[in-house]
């Protein structure tokens, strides 16, 4: 859950720093009109023309027209790399893995990830995200702090409750047709009259104003307070605190706040003085009038509508509306107002219409077109998957030098520390092209792009990631990643309890014999992956067999430098290896430390068994231990005739082994049997 809201966090900052020129550049536009605009129309309708950028701020763009403003820069962004909507299938290209250490899955149609070609964001990107999510963060809870401070100051007042105030808020409340119940208060902390809340409103005085203000200069002023209410202003208030909150650094946004709350305040008036009302213009003027000489704009309390809200030349524009008999707008500048909201939003709030030839349709189309004919025509969808993948590479990445992700997102993270390729947030959202998949305890992850020796560059950047192949898709590969899900590691299983023991000392003890082959230098190392691993065979001095007390081994351990959670896999088998006599566990920790490929580094472990394993005259001894290329072990050879003629590689586990030879050399494992002859 947590990776879920991090994830949609990044995508809010994306989309804030990303909308920030167009809201700028549609404020700009907005204002010009309102501009020529602001002394001929009425305020509603100007109201609605400011909502065109606020509109910009909150919505993403979804509709495409030719009438979008977008068309004029439009060449310069948008992706038209042509896209043939049929074409020859791609040559399959053939991997070929490693049998002993493997350096890539065994599938190749592993989870994989789109990277857009048009999205290169600088790394600089990363800390412009922590320092806006931290100012943001400061600004909500400084907002949230002043709200809940003031409104507990407030409740701990008590309201007015003076009858004849009351039932003048009555009477304004039955002629707006409010059926709300609304408190007063009388307040040091406000400045001017305004309202606070919108689910219970309180109506907010300065300190002693019900005793300076006449019963009709306070109707004027509950007139235009309640009009507020009416009109749910209070909501849009806080809409603008939230919108300059996370659009902090954009001026262009405070400006567009600014201008709404403003003409919100020149709708109110017209409002409070519509119809039968309008005789009262007069007075209520003269109320603006007198508020101005005492009082002064609240600007420290959040979600609050007031009636002195707005710069000066606002408050003048007010005043001289008021006092016009128009103040309603003419219809002629009424329809030329809302003709240029219609035509801003058109621009504005719309996107460019890509109107690439057939054949030239940008990527994205392409993919949704034939996601969506998978479903309904799946001839169609087999003409369009062949141009949707020219030119789309298979690029795969594991993790190294420690860094060992359990889930996508982790993964996910780490790659973006030094890369700014995305992964499908222009259009698809988040990292809905980013795949991991398992492979033996780690994940391993890929990505789909149109430049995969820049994405590589990037992988080489990470010292915490590994490039291990690229590759051109195929259809199949491709319709496979498509269908493959997330992978994430499960939980750890904890190794079996050991049936072994690692003695501190390699040497022969009274009461021992040891079997071997050759002698003890050693000449190489091998080791194999999968179900494959050494095996040597022994003959005991006694035809009847003898008792198998432990082997000493020599090798080493590669891969990670924690040593894993696991055993090796001893079985004690017939010569055939059909028939399993014994298995025994060992400890990857009996070679804690012991790594190294270079035969000097070889190291000798002595392993006793916790119970004897009775034998025949001929046994096998294969060592599994479940290998690929993050961990394992080298196993030492040695020289000699016997090393090589008694040495196999066992392939597939007992009872289902094959048997073949290793050429020059052989395994340099010992048996530690007990010396019956000693027991004699």
């Amino acid at each position: 859950m947590f990776m879920s809201l991090e994830g949609g966090w990044r995508a809010l900052f994306d989309f804030v720093v990303g909308n920030a020129l167009p809201v700028a550049v549609t404020t700009l536009a907005v204002w010009v009109t309102y501009y020529l605009l602001r002394d001929r129309a009425a305020a509603r309708w100007l109201l609605v023309l400011w909502l065109v950028p606020i509109a910009k701020m909150v919505a993403p763009v979804s509709i495409a027209t030719p009438l979008s403003a977008s068309n004029a820069v439009a060449p310069y962004w948008i992706d038209r790399t042509p896209r043939p909507s049929a074409g020859k299938p791609l040559q399959r290209t053939s991997l070929v893995w490693g049998r002993e250490t493997p350096t890539a899955p065994e599938n190749a149609a592993m989870a994989v990830g789109r990277t857009p070609a048009a999205w290169h964001l600088p790394k600089l990107m990363d800390l412009l995200y922590y320092a806006w999510t931290l100012v943001v963060a400061v600004l909500l809870a400084r907002l949230a702090a002043l709200h809940f401070l003031f409104v507990g100051s407030i409740l701990k007042r008590r309201p007015v409750l003076r009858q004849e105030i009351l039932e003048t808020l009555q009477e304004c409340k039955e002629e707006l047709g409010l059926n709300v119940p609304i408190d007063i208060f009388e307040s040091d902390s406000a400045r001017s009259p305004a309202l606070l809340g919108f689910f219970r409103p309180r109506l907010l005085l300065p300190e002693r104003m019900t005793q300076t203000f006449t019963l009709e200069e306070l109707r004027m002023v509950f007139l235009h307070e309640l009009t507020h209410l009416r009109r749910h202003d209070i909501v849009m208030c806080y809409v603008l605190k939230i919108l300059d909150i996370l659009y902090f650094f954009n001026p262009f946004t405070w400006l567009a706040s600014r201008c709404f709350r403003a003409e919100m305040e020149c709708a109110c008036d017209e409002l409070t003085l519509a119809g039968e009302r309008g005789k009262y213009a007069l007075p209520y003027g003269r109320v603006i009038v007198k508020l101005l000489e005492g009082y002064s704009e609240n600007r420290l309390i959040p979600g609050t509508a007031g009636i002195l809200e707005g710069p000066k030349s606002i408050l003048k524009r007010r005043l001289t509306m008021i006092a016009r008999d128009d103040r309603g707008g003419s219809p002629r500048w009424t329809g030329i107002t809302l003709a240029m909201t219609l035509i801003l939003g058109v621009a504005f709030l719309t996107q460019a219409k890509d109107d690439s030839a057939p054949g030239q349709a940008n990527y994205w189309d392409n993919y949704k077109a034939w996601e969506a004919s998978r479903r309904s025509d799946e001839k169609k969808a087999a003409e369009l998957l062949p141009g949707l993948i020219k030119n789309v590479y298979l690029v795969t990445f594991q993790p190294v030098n420690g860094f060992d992700p359990k889930n996508p997102g982790e993964f996910l993270t780490e790659f973006g520390r030094t890369s700014g390729l995305l992964s499908g947030k222009d259009r698809l959202g988040g990292a809905s092209f980013f795949r991991t998949k398992v492979m033996g305890e780690h994940l391993i992850g890929s990505f789909l792009t149109e430049e995969p020796e820049q994405m590589k560059a990037d992988i080489k950047k990470n010292p915490s990631l590994r490039f291990m192949f690229s590759m051109e898709l195929t259809p199949k590969i491709f319709v496979e990643y498509v269908d493959s899900p997330q992978e994430s590691l499960p939980a750890p299983k904890a190794a079996a309890p050991p049936d072994t023991k690692v003695a501190s000392s390699t040497d022969q003890r009274a009461g021992e014999t040891t079997l071997k082959h050759g002698d003890d230098t050693v000449s190489g190392v091998r080791s194999y992956g999968g179900e494959a691993g050494p095996v040597v065979l022994f003959t005991t001095p006694n035809p009847d067999g003898g008792e198998l007390l432990g082997l000493r081994l020599k090798g080493s351990r590669y891969g990670y430098p924690e040593v894993p959670d696991e055993n090796i896999t001893i079985y004690i088998t017939d010569r055939a290896c059909a028939k399993v006599i014994a298995k025994r566990e060992l400890p990857y920790s009996a070679f804690a430390g012991r790594v190294g490929t270079e035969p000097k580094k070889q190291y000798a472990v002595r392993v006793d068994f916790l119970e004897r394993v009775r034998v025949p005259h001929e046994f096998n001894v294969y060592l599994h231990a479940n290998a690929h290329q993050t961990k394992g072990i080298y196993w030492a050879i040695g020289g000699g005739e016997a090393a090589t003629a008694n040495s196999r590689l066992g392939e597939g586990l007992p009872p289902k082994t094959e048997l073949t030879g290793i050429g020059k050399g052989g395994w340099m494992v010992e048996a530690v049997l007990a010396d019956t002859s000693a027991a004699k």
